[in-house]
């Protein structure tokens, strides 16, 4: 099944690695020290990572839609009504899980973040220190990313790679503002990309919104619209 993969799981363990040797020296060093316009555009970007916005705008779309499909009568809602509230439903505990899991383990790791370089070098940690400036890895922005981009793109498939793309720009803004080191926002893409997957698939064994493709996939069971009959009005226009 997609969601244990073992190779997922192996990818990612040994691109963290691979960054850990290879490039989190290098970002540490130049923490700081990108070209204006570069950070410049790294702040502006950033904002799409924050949580705030993102649970905000889903939470009202599903509570909405929730009040919605209560005062319908005889269940009778409309099906575009029960998509996009149980749409906003995935979001919301999509991001909300990831965010709490990115959070905890920040805490618990305690790594220190690219502006201690100099002082700590890029195997600092300090578990359970109680200050941000401990609290590098993961990325909380990138796994904030991961799970609303990805999470979009399990919902929209057309748009899955655009959308994918938009995630780890995110990510690489995170590094550009030398608030994390590379390793700590692949950690953070594969944490919200793992939580988009597993919340989908959940979602598809109580037949909510995904259904499981053969190779073990979720995709969206969107139902299909018949095409509304038409008046002998219309069809005579039509043929006009």
């Amino acid at each position: 099944m997609a969601l244990v993969n073992p190779l997922y799981h192996l990818c990612c363990l040994n691109l963290v690695f691979i960054a850990f040797a290879l490039f989190d020296t290098c970002v540490g060093a130049a923490a700081g020290r990108f070209p204006a316009l570069a950070i410049e555009f790294g702040r502006t970007f950033t904002h799409a990572g924050n949580s705030g916005w993102i649970l905000l705008i889903a939470g009202y779309v599903c509570f909405a839609g929730l009040a919605t499909l209560k005062r319908s009568t005889a269940g009778k809602a409309p099906e575009t009504a029960r998509l996009l509230t149980a749409a906003a439903a995935y979001v919301f505990i999509t991001v909300a899980l990831s965010g709490l899991a990115a959070n905890m383990l920040k805490r618990v790791i305690g790594r220190a973040r690219p502006h201690l370089f100099e002082e700590q070098g890029i195997f600092s940690f300090s578990p359970f220190a109680n200050s941000t400036a401990y609290e590098s890895f993961p990325s909380g922005h990138a796994t904030t990313a991961a799970a609303f981009f990805v999470g979009l793109g399990f919902l929209v498939p057309q748009l899955r790679i655009p959308l994918f793309i938009a995630g780890i720009w995110i990510g690489l803004a995170r590094v550009i503002v030398g608030a994390h080191y590379p390793s700590d926002v692949i950690a953070g893409l594969a944490l919200g990309g793992w939580f988009a997957l597993a919340v989908a698939t959940q979602f598809a064994r109580y037949g909510i919104l995904f259904t499981i493709n053969a190779g073990g996939w979720p995709e969206p069971r969107y139902p299909h619209i018949p095409p509304q009959p038409q008046t002998a009005g219309t069809v005579a226009a039509d043929h006009a």
